[in-house]
């Protein structure tokens, strides 16, 4: 059957997305090609393994309906004109034709998903005028909340901008920058120790952290899945028109950008890591 005969789950906008986050104070785990590529084909992806064990988890959270936790998956399912022409259309437009017949059977289809798309309001949607809107109201999401990044070595989420200037406190555990699942219980447990259930967890570990996400919430945590917000914002502030590298930071982008020029010298990034898992 055709792609676009197929029936399709609701799917809720970046902005009702982000509305929902802010009024239900929710945990959010993300979907998107990454995580889909490991439940379809079990093969590896530029920054994680596959693994056994990681596809049944992103098969078993795609589903689910936690209370307190939301499920998004790409908007682009339901509309792909958003997209730069030459950019993300192409890439969306040939990526359900050919694999949505094939992950139908892992979605709810009464279920109400959000939009993973959230931390990508900027370098791939043909009109950007509203990005600055979409991050400023991202933001209100970190004001005033004691945060824990829990993120990849070299990441530097928030690093060199104002992404969490609102925030209380910042404070990270560093994780391995590659196959994060391989030490998922080490996570975590550090998590579970050094981490209040008041303070707001963000999770930047690639598939990992849509099952995490999931997993602290049912802990009673609020987890975010926020993915390569950083990177995004980063763009942003430049007024990029294509992807490339950023200072101090390591970009996954398809391919690799590395510009860690004095990348360890930031006193507040060296102040604010309360543990190290490598």
């Amino acid at each position: 059957m055709f792609f676009f005969l197929l029936p399709k789950p609701t799917v809720r906008t970046s902005m009702e997305t982000l509305d929902y986050i802010l009024e239900k104070r929710c945990s959010v785990s993300r979907y998107g090609d990454g995580e889909f590529n490991l439940i379809l084909q079990a093969k590896d992806i530029y920054f994680q393994k596959a693994d056994h064990g990681l596809k049944k988890g992103l098969m078993r959270v795609l589903k689910s309906r936690t209370a307190n936790h939301i499920v998004c998956i790409p908007y682009t399912l339901l509309d792909r004109k958003i997209l730069e022409p030459t950019a993300g259309f192409p890439f969306w437009e040939t990526y359900w034709k050919y694999n949505y017949k094939r992950l139908i059977r892992y979605l709810d289809l009464s279920l109400t998903y959000f939009d993973s798309l959230i931390t990508r309001p900027y370098i791939d949607l043909k009109d950007k005028s509203g990005a600055g809107a979409h991050f400023d109201k991202l933001k209100k999401v970190f004001e005033g909340e004691d945060i824990y990044i829990v993120e990849g070595e070299l990441s530097r989420t928030g690093v060199g901008n104002d992404l969490f200037s609102k925030a209380d406190k910042v404070n990270r555990i560093i994780c391995p920058p590659d196959n994060a699942y391989d030490v998922y219980e080490k996570i975590m447990e550090v998590i579970v120790e050094k981490t209040p259930k008041s303070a707001l967890i963000l999770l930047c570990l690639g598939p990992t952290a849509t099952v995490m996400a999931h997993d602290l919430a049912v802990a009673g945590y609020w987890a975010i899945d926020l993915g390569h917000i950083d990177m995004e914002y980063e763009w942003f502030l430049m007024g990029a028109t294509s992807k490339g590298a950023i200072k101090n930071k390591i970009v996954r982008e398809g391919e690799v950008f590395l510009d860690l020029t004095n990348g360890n010298d930031d006193k507040c990034y060296m102040e604010s890591i309360i543990h190290r898992i490598l």
